[in-house]
């Protein structure tokens, strides 16, 4: 985002930066200076009025200081995880409206319930608050929106298709094109079959949880989707071989060691390249099945 032409609200190291997207769509940049010293900042998004996700706690009064002039039919979140689902008590009390998820027994699973001690630090605890169980279709005075479930990063998230204007909001489906570290609770073989769900749409532009702005996603969405086929299947062969995990892994990602040992470290193991190939062996025999 060129902040040149955003919105800035500031308190201490914590940042809101509000942009207009196009007509009836305002990009919420949300950062702290930890996230920005990563380059992880935190994306929700005002459409109408309808907010699809609402950021993590720690910047809790900037969020609700912005939108407290906008009005808010619903909030739709993509998925329970507590960067995305951080303030949804206290934006719901604000505007008095309804707060959706998917699969919404599941909310206090995959570590929301108990954070681990990085997550307290980067995000912040989530508040309790009334949660209703996502529809097929949200619709508001402004705004409708199709409601597509794409677990695998969790079995909460979804995205979301304005069929009429060709907007395409993934949360954390989409992250970047190529393998990446996973959490201990993925299913990498749920993602590939969402992935090309989500293609199928052929979306005019994509949006995803942490400010990837795409447009024409659909050959993307497919290429990611089969470069985590063809690697889940290596992981597969490679067992079938007798290679342990962490030499599976040495060969599916060749590169980014050290980046990889700092993440598993600072995150206790729960975020790290080993656990796709986990997920891959865990889930692999059943993989036509959980699609």
């Amino acid at each position: 985002m060129d902040m040149d032409d955003a919105e800035i609200l500031q308190k201490g190291d914590l940042r809101l930066a509000a942009r207009s997207m196009e007509e009836g769509l305002i990009q919420l940049s949300l950062s702290s200076h930890w996230t920005r010293l990563i380059g992880f900042k935190v994306t929700a998004y005002l459409y109408g009025d309808l907010l699809i996700d609402t950021g993590f706690a720690h910047v809790r009064k900037l969020i609700c200081s912005y939108l407290a002039a906008h009005p808010i039919r619903a909030i739709c979140c993509t998925h329970n995880h507590e960067d995305h689902s951080g303030n949804c008590g206290a934006l719901a009390r604000q505007h008095h409206c309804p707060v959706y998820l998917f699969n919404h027994s599941q909310r206090w699973s995959e570590g929301v319930g108990r954070l681990a001690r990085y997550r307290r630090i980067w995000w912040g605890r989530p508040e309790d608050c009334e949660i209703e169980e996502m529809p097929a279709t949200i619709q508001t005075q402004e705004t409708k929106l199709r409601v597509i479930p794409v677990p695998g990063h969790s079995q909460t998230q979804v995205a979301f298709f304005a069929e009429q204007s060709g907007l395409l909001f993934v949360g954390d489906l989409y992250i970047t094109g190529g393998l990446t570290a996973v959490m201990r609770h993925e299913n990498p073989f749920q993602s590939i079959a969402s992935l090309r769900r989500v293609a199928a749409l052929k979306p005019r532009r994509m949006f995803n949880g942490h400010g990837l702005v795409m447009d024409q996603p659909a050959g993307p969405l497919r290429e990611k989707a089969d470069r985590l086929e063809q690697a889940a299947a290596r992981v597969l062969r490679y067992h079938q071989q007798g290679w342990s995990e962490k030499h599976i892994m040495g060969q599916i990602f060749s590169k980014g060691v050290g980046k990889d040992w700092f993440l598993r470290w600072l995150t206790q193991g729960e975020f790290c390249r080993l656990n796709f190939v986990r997920a891959c062996l865990a889930h692999g025999s059943a993989g036509a099945d959980s699609r």
